[in-house]
């Protein structure tokens, strides 16, 4: 009976001590189970110190001034070719829904200028485009300046009638001091129509000097 005795003391010491194991270490799937679902976030977010690389900029042109034939070449004479058309535009922000990336609001804020000179075909059969813009500080005057060269191109295919759509790039230069150079493409739109959103959605991404 003794023997017996000691053998179950064993085994009791041997079951309390698995027990106490199981509670100190929590399992797998309860460690990830009470992980906060935004630390993940958190840690694919930079540490808002270091210096961005790149900078990326949506925005929308809303034109304010149009000319066309001389009244264009008198305005364009840095372009490096013969303007026929010479537009003045309002650089604006816009409001998406977080959830599929609708445009809710058009126009919400001011955020710089651009001047955009457009040619004649050029051996390619694309349009030659030379832009002068400004994006503000914080709606000061001063801030992010830059001339662009490239072109546009009109886009074939079922766009609605009364309504002519182009794509236009450039890339950009005379960039202030830490800027390496910059990339500008733009969705445009023209028509007369009402419900139609003028006059582009643009992208720019200028990269800083490493």
């Amino acid at each position: 009976m003794k023997i017996i005795r000691i053998f179950v003391a064993i085994l009791l010491l041997f079951w309390a001590a698995s027990v106490c194991q199981s509670v100190s270490k929590p399992s797998k799937r309860g460690s990830a189970e009470t992980q906060n679902p935004n630390d993940k976030k958190l840690s694919q977010i930079e540490n808002p110190k270091k210096t961005p690389i790149e900078e990326v900029r949506i925005f929308r042109s809303i034109s304010t001034r149009n000319m066309l034939g001389s009244a264009a070449a008198a305005q364009c004479t840095k372009a490096p070719f013969a303007s026929l058309s010479y537009d003045e535009l309002d650089l604006v922000t816009v409001t998406t829904r977080s959830w599929d990336g609708m445009v809710t609001d058009p126009e919400v804020e001011k955020i710089g200028t651009l001047i955009g000179c457009l040619g004649a075909p050029n051996t390619a059969g694309h349009l030659p485009f030379y832009s002068e813009g400004h994006f503000n500080d914080h709606g000061q005057e001063k801030g992010l300046s830059f001339v662009g060269n490239g072109e546009c191109d009109r886009v074939a295919g079922p766009v609605p009638s009364q309504v002519t759509v182009f794509r236009c790039w450039v890339m950009a230069s005379n960039l202030p001091s830490g800027y390496a150079g910059g990339f500008i493409t733009s969705n445009t739109l023209g028509t007369a129509l009402p419900g139609y959103l003028r006059t582009s959605i643009g992208v720019a991404r200028f990269w800083k000097q490493p």
